[in-house]
């Protein structure tokens, strides 16, 4: 099963990374089609502003990266590939506790469901078409992002962290690394905090955050922060589509080189296929309760010495 991890996400992740980005526009979508009930997401105007929208993660109990979840993500970036997209989509959560979850360990563990390939390459393509695509994509984050939820927060344009926001990657812990976040990471914060953090597999809180560039800006108050990024995206939405999207697209040529993002997905490949990783996830499953909410998740960068002890 082991050979069979370590093809899986070979092949997942190397096809996920080598999607060509959208560079055509599809054809309209109607705003229908944006604002219905997805199972994981509730989507919804900011101000009733039709160029601003609201996606509100809700995906219980930890807002776990799991299958639903990813589908959700994909249908709905992929409606965003139109002649009509909103100019900026603020993601929130309804979750007080976690703003994104971890992947789900079920994926690639020693038996993945037989669609696990499917869904792995998904989420890659999926947080690869957020930086490409021409809406301004905003994490309003109060509640933890660890590992699958910081790779989401790191391909979205801007953070604005509440007082209850926690980052963190927990994957050196379990013997991998954070595949679609650590090149990400060290553009943003240096290769000297992104050693520190990723090879201690700490949490860094609001503040530190804000202030090694992890987050935009921390706020003290939920109140604060939903207000801050409001304004934000109402001033973005003011100005002309086309000098917004250029300008992303401009920021987006410092993005990390299909080389490098190829060559981290060998080395996760070559990883999570070990002993030790399988050993990791076993454990982490065990502690979590089948990736529950509880104790264990709650603290899950800060308490993953439990896999060892």
């Amino acid at each position: 099963m082991y050979l069979w991890a370590l093809f899986l996400w070979q092949q997942a992740v190397l096809l996920a990374v080598n999607l060509k980005p959208f560079t055509a526009l599809a054809a309209p979508v109607a705003q229908a089609n944006r604002t219905e009930q997805y199972s994981t997401l509730e989507i919804s105007l900011v101000n009733n502003n039709p160029s601003i929208l609201r996606a509100t993660i809700s995906n219980p109990t930890i807002n776990l990266v799991d299958e639903a979840f990813i589908a959700d993500l994909s249908s709905f970036a992929t409606s965003l590939n139109s002649t009509n997209a909103p100019k900026v989509v603020v993601f929130s959560s309804a979750n007080p506790t976690y703003f994104l979850g971890h992947i789900d360990l079920h994926l690639i563990g020693a038996n993945p469901p037989p669609n696990a390939a499917e869904v792995l390459a998904s989420w890659t393509s999926t947080l690869n078409l957020l930086t490409h695509l021409p809406t301004i994509f905003i994490s309003e984050l109060n509640g933890h992002a660890f590992s699958g939820g910081n790779e989401f927060i790191l391909h979205t344009d801007m953070r604005f962290a509440g007082p209850a926001a926690k980052v963190g990657a927990v994957e050196v812990a379990g013997g991998v690394i954070h595949v679609n976040g650590v090149q990400q990471l060290t553009r943003l914060i240096g290769p000297s905090y992104a050693s520190q953090h990723l090879l201690a597999s700490d949490t860094v809180d609001a503040q530190e955050a804000a202030r090694i560039g992890w987050v935009n800006a921390a706020y003290s108050s939920v109140e604060d922060l939903r207000a801050g990024v409001d304004a934000l995206a109402t001033r973005l939405a003011t100005w002309p589509a086309n000098a917004l999207a250029a300008t992303k697209r401009s920021i987006a040529q410092t993005a990390p080189s299909a080389a490098a993002l190829q060559a981290d997905a060998m080395r996760f490949g070559e990883l999570v296929a070990t002993p030790q990783a399988q050993f990791a996830i076993a454990r982490i499953l065990e502690l979590s309760n089948d990736q529950t909410d509880g104790t264990f998740e709650r603290g899950l960068v800060d308490d993953a010495v439990m896999v060892y002890e």
